[in-house]
């Protein structure tokens, strides 16, 4: 066990951690408040050139340091007042620092599928620091239930580790004599095996199962039948409610499988002695894979091991994963350098204004929140993107300033301008929405005006517009739980007329459940893309926090809505977007998770717009790759834009003519 020297619980470290993070992030923000020349700038409401402005320099570009700066610290003369926090920042660092040099014990418990030979403990041993001691007691056969009554349990807690990774689901099963379990069974057991480690003074870690690779659904081959579910979702749960670290391998193994395919997926598996391919356990690549998904997402459920684990993105800080080398992928960049012009960006939109001429726009500051973060523009001439240009800000004309949120590009007339729709306010729950509009492409904008009360314009995805020219927003609300609605308009964008809400959120107050639908079934729902399903029919697709994308139909141009349910796709609370293709065919971007990782990003591709295939993964490392917007050119490809670590917008452009 750790020694009384380093005997800080792991909670206190990560509160520790959390602690300097704030300090770091208050420094940054202080090197990189605008000060006086804020002043200079025009205030909310003023018209916006993205041209004609002096070429600056790359240090001009950079975020203005604040003038008492050195380096990368910012410093301030200490008071006699501040001696305790600094004190205790000292302390802490110290602590930490002593801890991350300390040598580390982990213990694997688990089944075959964590084993030293069928399962991924070798293979995640090979992303650990020599310092670090692994002690894998994962045994063939065993279930949750029969580790304990055979006594590994006890011998494995014998062992004094400091961080103990559980997973258990395979042989609890039905059918399984003397190991089965029933899922209360299962939940209990999976319980006090947190309360064993805890009670001795260590970290418990629990680990949803490996997925089994079985293609068995003749409907959908592609598709992987996964009969883990609910359990891996117990063992959520149990995180969830005892605040337990957790590392996600059902999902990531799933997403993962998915896009590798049966073939692929045969390349990670053992044979058994008929040829057959042994669909559960693993080979020695495939406890490489699935182990290196296991160390990476260990390393982020527990950041206090980050400096253990070998997992890391690269050095230079360039996009990874191109699309895992798929034919699809065209091209992959960031439309502005990392962390430039502003330090955090999110929630990007991307327009074709022009043949082969596109504009994108995103919010950006020190943090989201924060009442720096404004609305910036990029344009695309067909050769690159311009630099980056500030259109919407937050101030109004006495100078108090609102952060800004979720901007939209959409044209809603092929000879009609084009509509920049932004939200801005302290918080989701009271922002209001804004729109300003450009004539030239982008080039120039208007100022933003303030939309009507009860009106708030597109929530975070493009509208949808219909041949006959009417144009629906997908809208949402967050102040009475996650409500969807939708705006129509019938000029083209300029003006929307809101309906009423679709779904009645669990937290919605005032308002019943629609008759027949428990409470428990109410969906939060936000953030709404549009697909057409042919003549009158549409379905609303979006983000959840239960754990899917939902669903929600009409038969009548989007008049009125029938009931919402949740869909297929595994997302965390993330937002999504999606679109219908030229030939008829439909493309989802998303989170395939249900941690609350944003990663993996994938693409996934649907005939019917509700039985999905995940065919593209654009990112799968450790990270936040999130927020997309997709659309489809003129020219036929998809062009998708998704927020990359909050440093940057990446652009990816895909050939659908090579998607199934």
């Amino acid at each position: 066990m750790l020694s009384t020297a380093r005997g800080l619980t792991a909670g206190r470290l990560t509160g520790f951690a959390n602690l300097q993070h704030r300090l770091k992030t208050c420094a940054v923000k202080a090197r990189t408040q605008r000060g006086a020349a804020r002043a200079t700038e025009p205030a909310y409401g003023s018209t916006r050139s993205l041209e004609g402005e002096a070429p600056r320099t790359w240090s001009e570009r950079m975020p203005r340091r604040h003038p008492r700066t050195s380096g990368d610290v910012a410093w301030a003369a200490p008071s006699p007042r501040h001696g305790v926090s600094l004190l205790l920042a000292v302390t802490v660092a110290l602590v930490v620092a002593a801890r991350a040099a300390e040598a580390v014990h982990i213990v694997l418990v688990g089944d075959s599928t964590v084993s030293e030979t069928d399962g991924w403990g070798p293979g995640f041993a090979t992303f650990l620091d020599k310092d670090v001691k692994l002690s894998n007691r994962a045994k063939n056969g065993r279930s949750s239930s029969s580790f304990v009554t055979e006594g590994l349990w006890k011998e494995a807690l014998a062992l004094d580790g400091d961080y103990y990774l559980i997973q258990f689901g395979h042989n609890d099963e039905p059918g399984k004599p003397g190991r089965s379990t029933t899922v209360e069974e299962y939940r209990d057991t999976m319980n006090r095996y947190v309360d064993d480690v805890r009670a001795k003074g260590a970290v418990p870690v629990l680990v949803t199962s490996l997925v089994r690779r079985q293609f068995s659904d003749p409907a959908a081959p592609q598709r992987l039948v996964s009969t883990l579910d609910a359990r891996a979702e117990i063992v959520r749960d149990i995180a969830r409610a005892k605040k337990v670290p957790l590392v996600e391998l059902h999902d990531r193994s799933l997403a993962l499988c998915e896009r590798l395919g049966s073939e692929g997926c045969g390349s990670l598996s053992p044979r058994k002695e008929d040829g057959s391919v042994d669909t559960t356990h693993l080979n020695a690549a495939g406890a490489k894979v699935f182990g290196e998904i296991v160390a990476d997402e260990l390393r982020r459920a527990v950041p206090e091991l980050e400096s253990k684990i070998t997992v890391k993105p690269p050095a230079d800080g360039s996009p990874v994963d191109p699309g895992l080398g798929h034919a699809a992928v065209v091209l992959r960049e960031f439309i502005a350098p990392r962390g430039w012009p502003t330090l955090s960006c999110h929630a990007s939109t991307i327009c074709e204004a022009a043949p082969g001429k596109f504009v994108a726009a995103w919010f950006g500051g020190t943090a989201e929140r924060n009442p720096d973060v404004e609305i910036w523009v990029s344009r695309h001439d067909g050769r690159r993107w311009s630099d980056p240009a500030m259109v919407i800000t937050g101030a109004d004309a006495t100078g108090h300033r609102e952060p800004c949120w979720n901007p939209v590009l959409f044209q809603g007339r092929p000879d009609g301008p084009l509509f920049l729709y932004a939200k801005i306010g302290p918080t989701p729950r009271d922002w209001w929405g804004v729109a300003c509009e450009s004539g030239d492409g982008g080039a120039t904008w208007s100022g933003p005006r303030r939309l009507p009360e009860g009106v708030i314009g597109p929530i975070k995805n493009k509208p949808l517009v219909r041949r006959d020219g009417t144009v629906i927003a997908g809208c949402s609300t967050e102040h009475d739980g996650w409500r969807v609605h939708f705006e129509r308009s019938d000029d083209g964008g300029r003006t929307f007329v809101a309906g009423k809400p679709v779904n009645v959120a669990p937290g919605t107050k005032g308002e019943p459940p629609p008759a027949g639908v428990a409470k428990e079934r109410l969906i939060d729902a936000i953030q709404p893309s549009l697909l057409e399903l042919g003549g009158d029919r549409l379905l609303a697709v979006g983000r959840t926090r239960q754990g899917r994308i939902f669903e929600v139909e009409t038969a009548d141009g989007g008049k009125t809505w029938g009931a919402m349910r949740l869909g297929s796709l595994p997302i965390p609370s993330s937002g999504t977007d999606a679109v219908t293709l030229a030939d008829g065919r439909h493309v989802i971007v998303y989170n395939h998770t249900k941690s609350a990782a944003r990663t993996p990003l994938d693409v996934a591709i649907s005939r019917d717009g509700t039985t999905w295939t995940p065919v593209v993964a654009l990112e799968t490392m450790a990270g936040s790759f999130a927020y997309p917007a997709v659309i489809q050119s003129s020219d036929g490809l998809i062009h998708i834009t998704y927020t990359w670590n909050r440093e940057a917008i990446m652009h990816v452009v895909i050939d659908p003519a090579t998607l199934p």
